[in-house]
């Protein structure tokens, strides 16, 4: 299992721990000094970057067992994002590059668990991009949708489930790359046809949701 590299690193102590509460800045996007892995065990973490215009773009969020920065173990490129959490109770274990790189000298075994872990990093971007690049925007929300169902529900009633959005209005917006208005527009049009229901922090999912979108 990919995972095991994280336990065996655990087990042996390289690694550190750190507890964060809502909205608290870990890595700041032009800090390219002690390249980390960045493991969530519990919550949620947003990578984002400030464009030329003061703009925020949010490539990526991590939650719970989702990591990101492997692929700087094998190549000297940083990546210019800030961490931010964006849950009250978020717990990351942070990985130094340069320890896991000493670690796995010289052993044909871990190198494979970290090109495994390297493996399903490029994968979950491959899945950003090709999502970012379906061409409407109702399109990107449902699948949006789906993404957060993969993270974590709660089955509320055997045919409703409840995804947790720990997101503004205007992030999630940003995280799809849409407009706040045509997002709000599509979420509204959903609400109407009676296929989730909105709450704070939360959108519930009724069944009718994947009886109208079987295929998505």
């Amino acid at each position: 299992m990919p995972f095991s590299l994280f336990d065996l690193l655990i087990n042996e102590g390289l690694y550190e721990s750190h507890s964060y509460k809502q909205n608290e800045i870990i890595k700041h996007q032009h800090n390219a000094h002690h390249k980390k892995i960045y493991f969530v065990k519990r919550g949620f973490l947003k990578l984002s970057y400030s464009r030329e215009d003061g703009e925020e773009t949010i490539p990526i969020l991590l939650s719970e067992n989702q990591f990101f920065g492997s692929i700087q173990v094998f190549n000297e490129c940083h990546y210019d994002y800030n961490y931010e959490t964006i849950h009250p109770e978020t717990l990351i274990y942070e990985f130094k590059i340069l320890t896991v790189k000493s670690y796995i000298q010289n052993d044909n075994n871990l190198h494979e668990k970290l090109c495994a872990l390297i493996g399903m990093e490029y994968i979950m971007l491959e899945k950003r991009i090709k999502l970012l690049q379906r061409q409407f925007v109702k399109q990107r929300v449902i699948e949006t949708l789906l993404e957060f169902k993969e993270r974590n529900y709660h089955q509320v009633t055997p045919s409703k489930i409840q995804l947790f959005i720990p997101m503004t209005q205007e992030e999630f917006s940003n995280y799809i790359r849409a407009s706040r208005v045509i997002t709000n527009k599509v979420i509204n049009d959903l609400r109407k046809e009676l296929l989730i229901e909105c709450q704070h922090n939360s959108i519930i999912i009724n069944k009718s949701f994947f009886d109208a979108y079987p295929c998505w």
